[in-house]
């Protein structure tokens, strides 16, 4: 048994003007600090960014009971090197889709939207 020590960081913002709101955040996952001799990931680091916008869609709306919020983001995700991903990720394509064993780096769009009843 090997203890490791990691220490990650997340930020994120988000403001809202009338029907819209816009969003950032990040989330950096830091090499891990440990005595084991073989590689689970603690010598990799992550980067993941990404920006969105929402609105809320009062014109189909109906009476309060029926809401639409509609939504995009835009995502970049980065390791610091092929290989196993950081020991903060439960797997390999946690976060972000992005396999870091296969890839280094990797873009994400979402589309979407959202109905309340």
């Amino acid at each position: 048994m090997y203890d490791a020590v990691s220490w990650d960081f997340m930020l994120g913002a988000g403001y809202v003007r009338g029907l819209w709101t816009y969003t950032a955040g990040g989330v950096y996952l830091n090499k891990a600090s440990t005595d084991n001799p073989v590689e689970w990931g603690q010598e990799n680091s992550a980067v993941f960014l990404n920006l969105g916008i929402y609105r809320e869609v009062p014109e189909l709306s109906v009476g309060g009971l029926f809401k639409i919020q509609v939504y995009a983001g835009i995502g970049r995700t980065m390791f610091d090197q092929q290989g196993p991903a950081p020991l903060s990720m439960p797997s390999n394509i946690a976060f972000g889709g992005v396999d870091p064993r296969t890839s280094e780096s990797g873009n994400t769009l979402t589309l979407g939207a959202n109905f309340n009843f």
